[in-house]
């Protein structure tokens, strides 16, 4: 069976892409972390993994019937982190303050998805946006505290998006993408 790896995200407007894209070229100095580069900077809202070809159209229809549920919203990046934490540090993110309009969206998607029988990573959400992947080990407490970030902008759109895995990084590639009309 035919599948692409693929996701649901928001994507950032430039101005915010070029503002996390300055936030960390200040940090590259830390060794040890691949930084994800500026055009895969994004939110995931659902990662699929595999998706079998022929329920891609039924994933754009439904995001078309959820675009219709929510309006654009104000989403504040602030902060940052490492996941799972700074003793073990894997993952080093930029925070989302709390928003009960991105939560309401996520939920949705949810239990959208879920009554379609589309698989997607159940995982618990915790909002984030990916900037880097701690390679070696890395000492936390080397990040200036100077290096604090904060970012606003207006989610307008959801994205469905391919993703490849290539030896150079991934590379995403748009497949679908809906604005947010929605009345709620």
């Amino acid at each position: 069976m035919n599948s692409i790896r693929c996701f649901i995200s928001i994507e950032l407007d430039p101005a915010t892409r070029k503002s996390v894209s300055q936030f960390v070229d200040k940090l590259k100095f830390l060794e040890g972390i691949k930084w994800v580069s500026e055009e895969n900077y994004h939110i995931t809202l659902a990662f699929m993994g595999e998706l079998p070809v022929d329920k891609v159209p039924l994933v754009c229809d439904t995001l078309n019937s959820i675009s219709a549920r929510h309006r654009p919203f104000i989403l504040n990046l602030h902060g940052s982190g490492f996941f799972p934490n700074t003793k073990n540090p894997k993952v080093f993110w930029i925070g989302i303050e709390k928003s009960d309009e991105l939560y309401r969206l996520r939920e949705d998607i949810d239990k959208t998805l879920r009554a379609l029988n589309i698989d997607f990573d159940p995982k618990p959400f915790s909002p984030h946006l990916t900037i880097g992947r701690i390679k070696s080990r890395l000492d936390p407490s080397l990040i200036p505290r100077e290096a604090d970030f904060s970012v606003s902008f207006t989610v307008k759109e959801l994205y469905f998006m391919k993703s490849q895995l290539f030896k150079e990084g991934p590379v995403y590639t748009e497949i679908f993408r809906v604005e947010l009309k929605g009345l709620i």
